[in-house]
């Protein structure tokens, strides 16, 4: 969740830890808005800044991100533009997406319908930089538990949400790995609600229960 103060200071609230974030608002030579944030994405190393740069009069994409180390004037990494929220919600999050310890960033590519998916860069400690991991584009209003080190997804569509579909991964040798998944669907014939859950057995996916969703 996150909420604004003074539309300058942002406080994120993501995995029972709070983060605080000066967002400093500007414009560039070409009219567009810059949006930067400093984050510490790891207890070792020092606080870095993050600069969205809008494309002028476009409300729906960001042009680049540049991060800067503390206090260096030259951007180390340029990130590649793409979608985002209208410029109300534009904003970069910063949170622990593979559970190795160093904080990852994201931004928000699609919301709609009570679904999310986000755009995520994941820090490499061996490179210093930020990597772009396409496969966490599939996940839908992502959940990271850290206590876990698992990641809970859940896909919402009609009747109030009773429709969904509901994921848990895990990073296995240190990919994304689907572990369970659970569908909960309308069956028009009988006027009821339906559900099937496949888990991973012996690395494929199997169904392993289905039946009828208890009226509450």
């Amino acid at each position: 969740m996150v909420y604004r103060l003074f539309k300058s200071l942002s406080f994120v609230i993501m995995a029972g830890v709070l983060f605080i974030s000066l967002a400093i608002h500007g414009a560039d030579k070409k009219g567009g808005r810059k949006h930067a944030f400093v984050f510490k994405i790891h207890s070792d190393l020092k606080p870095m800044k993050f600069v969205l740069y809008d494309i002028p009069k476009n409300k729906y994409e960001f042009k680049k991100i540049e991060i800067y180390h503390a206090k260096e004037s030259s951007p180390f990494q340029t990130l590649d533009g793409g979608t985002a929220t209208p410029n109300q919600f534009r904003l970069i999050e910063c949170l622990d997406m593979n559970f190795d310890g160093y904080k990852d960033i994201r931004s928000i590519e699609e919301f709609a319908s009570g679904n999310t998916r986000y755009h995520v860069w994941l820090y490499n400690p061996k490179t210093e930089i930020f990597d772009y991991h396409q496969e966490y584009r599939g996940l839908v209003s992502p959940h990271f538990n850290n206590h876990t080190k698992t990641i809970h997804t859940c896909a919402v569509g009609g009747h109030a949400s009773a429709i969904h579909v509901a994921e848990e991964y895990k990073i296995i040798d240190g990919k994304l790995t689907l572990l369970k998944r659970y569908r909960q669907y309308y069956n028009k014939k009988d006027d009821n609600y339906l559900y099937i859950v496949w888990k991973r057995v012996n690395g494929k996916m199997k169904e392993v229960e289905h039946g009828v969703v208890p009226d509450k």
